[in-house]
């Protein structure tokens, strides 16, 4: 006997129904009701006429996703999101959809909706994050990582951390990731690239290897860190100031004392990895971004 597993979300608790392939029916009803999910398709005036799909009774199973469930995956009917490896990432609202479950899948944060949200022609801004939607609004996101190397040693401290690797495999998530060298004498370099890409609404985290500290006179102390650092000196960001439009939703960002910077660089939701202290990299250590997010994490591939 072959079963169908339907799962649904109700209130705070998930609902699994099973569906009895030989029998032809679902062993059990399902709690939102038999109009949850349905259509009815206006036969028209001839066998040749498309039919128009709107809201009613008649059961198709095929609106899952819409109609894409090989290339989407939406277990609890909730957004519809294709990081394609873009800018900015493709979100559409499902029926009752709010930007506060959006804010929340994604570790944006859901009061700078408007920062970092753009909307489809066709579609208008919402007028609150909590606003529930119709399921026909068409959005784009932040998808893009900078990843920003200002360690020690060139391609050979690079292979030591294996930072190519871990570029790669935030790519394989979905994202757009930019790899960036730092330049002697290019200060704040790392501000000004997230500041551009945040304005642009393209910015959803950054991925740094470099040096925390203060920027200050000989001899001041380096913690609580303030600011990013290169491997010769330059100051590539500020805590303080870093010139983001909104708070991101990833950070990765190995650095000493770099948890000093946490509530300034990313959401309260956000997934984050930054150090207490000081931070000498060992070989064999878990520095790899696959340790801190995960495929399906934050709506990736």
């Amino acid at each position: 006997m072959k079963t169908i597993w339907k799962v649904g979300l109700i209130g705070a608790g998930v609902v699994v129904l099973s569906f009895n392939a030989q029998a032809g029916r679902w062993l059990s009803r399902d709690p939102v009701q038999d109009g949850a999910g349905f259509v009815q398709r206006d036969p028209g005036p001839s066998a040749d006429f498309e039919p128009v799909v709107e809201a009613g009774n008649e059961p198709n199973l095929y609106v899952f996703v819409g109609n894409d469930g090989i290339n989407s995956i939406d277990p609890f009917g909730l957004w519809k999101i294709d990081r394609n490896g873009e800018a900015k990432a493709v979100a559409n609202a499902e029926p009752g959809d709010t930007i506060m479950s959006l804010a929340q899948l994604i570790g944006l944060r859901t009061g700078e909706y408007e920062e970092w949200l753009t909307a489809d022609a066709g579609t208008a801004m919402p007028r609150s994050w909590a606003q529930p939607l119709n399921g026909c609004e068409h959005f784009h996101i932040p998808n893009t990582v900078v990843a920003y190397w200002a360690g020690n040693l060139g391609w050979a401290g690079r292979a030591y951390v294996r930072w190519n690797s871990s570029v790669n495999y935030l790519g394989s998530l979905g994202f757009k990731v930019e790899d960036h060298h730092h330049k002697k004498g290019d200060t704040w370099g790392l501000a000004k690239i997230s500041m551009q890409r945040s304005m642009g609404k393209e910015l959803h985290g950054v991925y740094f290897w470099g040096h925390g500290g203060r920027f200050g006179p000989p001899g001041s102390s380096p913690y609580p860190a303030e600011d990013l650092f290169s491997a010769n000196g330059d100051p590539v960001l500020a805590f303080s100031s870093p010139g983001l439009y909104y708070h991101m939703g990833l950070g990765l960002v190995f650095a000493c004392d770099s948890n000093s910077g946490q509530s300034d660089l990313v959401s309260g939701n956000a997934i984050w990895k930054g150090f207490t202290g000081t931070l000498v990299p060992w070989p064999f250590r878990a520095y790899h971004a696959k340790h801190y997010i995960h495929h399906g994490d934050q709506a990736t591939h």
